[in-house]
């Protein structure tokens, strides 16, 4: 494993006001927390996001459609330079816990990579929980990757050079699709990208205190709903029984975000089965740090390492 750690500037940001105050949450029982989370979705959703800026250095175009999902339809969104080559494509998922998140989140990171990289990137607007609980997220973005190969060559892309990738819940379903597209055989997937992806859902494998266990613990309940349990591969890649010949892999993370260790044990993992890994840590860096496009160090320069990945 190529392990790398990054010690760039950091800048000083105002902290928002977390309207999920921890230390009140840990007074409740569990139960308690999902119904406030279900009661306040549309609320909590419209205060997630980031404040980023465009860091393209040439003209990238963009285009919605929208295809058909697991249950429901499901839209996309394409990114490509305006020149027409067959390129490698980058499929893209973003966080938010599996509860949140949006394309016009994530539109910056995808533009700056599908710059860089000279990639075609589909950004997936996979459906969400409470609503639509586990599987339907994940096999909608299962679908989207699926939709793409047999649209390659109206896409102009290599088939042979898929890459997957997301954020925090969306680097989670980066990590189940490997596994999922190795035991399915429908397509390949030849790199991923997994950016402080959330790779263990058994929370005590997480950094973290009783109140953020607590939401965590919501959270996990909500995108389940009893359907599954978390130990399975498809929810937490890191008890899959077979990790051979599993994509290349960059993951991401910062050295303050709770899903610090988790990372690196999953780093470890594929590495011991014999899959090529570079594992970066960023230093004095918290969680969601893409969220920052244009106006953060670190997230500048994933987007140039992820760019160099893809490449090469």
């Amino acid at each position: 494993m190529e392990y790398v750690e990054k010690e760039l500037p950091v800048e000083q940001i105002e902290e928002p006001t977390d309207p999920l105050n921890l230390e009140e949450i840990a007074k409740f029982p569990i139960s308690l927390i999902e119904n406030f989370l279900k009661e306040n979705i549309e609320k909590i959703r419209e205060g997630m996001g980031g404040d980023c800026k465009d860091i393209t250095s040439r003209p990238i175009t963009s285009e919605d459609k929208i295809i058909s999902g697991f249950e429901n339809d499901l839209r996309i969104r394409i990114y490509r330079p305006e020149n027409t080559i067959k390129r490698p494509l980058m499929v893209f998922f973003h966080g938010g816990g599996w509860f949140g998140g949006s394309l016009e989140s994530v539109e910056e990171y995808c533009k700056g990579v599908c710059d860089q990289a000279d990639c075609l990137v589909i950004s997936v607007d996979y459906h969400l929980v409470p609503e639509h609980p586990y599987p339907e997220g994940v096999e909608d973005c299962y679908l989207a990757i699926k939709w793409a190969v047999m649209n390659k060559s109206a896409l102009n892309i290599d088939e042979n050079k898929i890459v997957v990738s997301g954020d925090s819940a969306g680097g989670n379903i980066s990590a189940v699709l490997s596994l999922m597209a190795n035991d399915r055989k429908e397509f390949k997937i030849s790199k991923q990208i997994l950016i402080y992806p959330a790779t263990n859902l058994d929370i005590h494998a997480n950094e973290s205190s009783p109140g953020v266990d607590k939401f965590l613990q919501a959270i996990i309940n909500l995108y389940l709903q009893g359907k599954v349990d978390s130990s399975d591969p498809y929810v937490s890649p890191a008890f899959a029984k077979n990790f051979n010949n599993l994509p290349d892999a960059l993951i991401a993370v910062g050295e303050q975000d709770g899903l610090y260790k988790s990372s690196l044990e999953y780093a470890k993992i594929l590495d011991k089965a014999g899959n090529k890994v570079k594992f970066i840590l960023y230093k004095n860096t918290d969680h969601a740090f893409i969220d920052r496009i244009g106006n953060s160090n670190q997230a500048d320069d994933l987007v140039k390492e992820a760019a160099e990945f893809i490449r090469n």
